[in-house]
């Protein structure tokens, strides 16, 4: 698209087709300005400044050094640049804000990998209840996984996928690895785990406790 070879970072297009809904009033920003300051100018498609909970168009943005400086209408905005401004038509596509992605689990990068990688193919190895019991087992031996488990004390592994597997694992299986140590996996979706039977008597679980409701 035309916008890309202009590098702006805070705007996005999108969407080739124009929207023929009636533009609302547009909203306008600070601006900031200085005799030396260059600018451009993107007009001519519908410009959706997500302003506010409604869809809200301007007519035109004024972008300087990779910032918004001004929304509304194009005179304003060619007033507001003076002469040292770069016109850019967006020729009826549309604008949107840059995307900001707000579900990112930044904190689970560095736990995978820090611990042993318990996913399927192509991105693991474990196809199986019994590699994913010697995956685990390395982190006995492994001087990369031994960090983890000396400073918390635990073995955990990121990743199992029950559906690529030959069976559920269990506390049992778990147990093969260790009965001194608590181990917990944690499944590739992060919403299901499986804990051996340490893990399990620390948290004061047994076969007598009440299935949760």
């Amino acid at each position: 698209m035309q916008l890309k070879k202009y590098g702006v970072a805070l705007i996005a297009a999108a969407c080739l087709s124009a929207c023929d809904t009636a533009a609302p009033p547009a909203t306008t920003l600070q601006p900031t300005s200085s005799d030396n300051t260059a600018y451009t100018l993107y007009f001519g498609g519908d410009i959706l400044t997500m302003v506010d909970d409604s869809p809200s168009y301007v007519d035109a943005v004024l972008v300087s050094d990779g910032k918004i400086a001004f929304t509304g209408s194009k005179t304003d905005a060619e007033t507001m640049a003076g002469n040292n401004i770069t016109q850019v038509n967006l020729n009826g596509q549309t604008m949107l804000p840059g995307f900001v992605d707000a579900h990112s689990h930044v904190f689970a990068v560095g736990l995978q990998a820090s611990v042993p990688n318990l996913l399927p193919p192509p991105d693991g190895t474990a196809s199986s209840v019994s590699q994913l019991v010697e995956l685990l087992q390395s982190s006995l031996t492994d001087a990369f996984y031994q960090p983890f488990v000396q400073k918390t004390g635990v073995i955990i592994g990121f990743g199992y996928d029950d559906a690529e597997l030959d069976r559920y694992p269990t506390a049992a299986d778990l147990d093969l690895v260790s009965t001194e140590l608590p181990i917990l996996i944690i499944h590739t979706s992060g919403h299901l785990s499986v804990a051996n039977s340490k893990a399990l008597e620390m948290l004061g679980i047994d076969s007598n406790t009440p299935d949760p409701s």
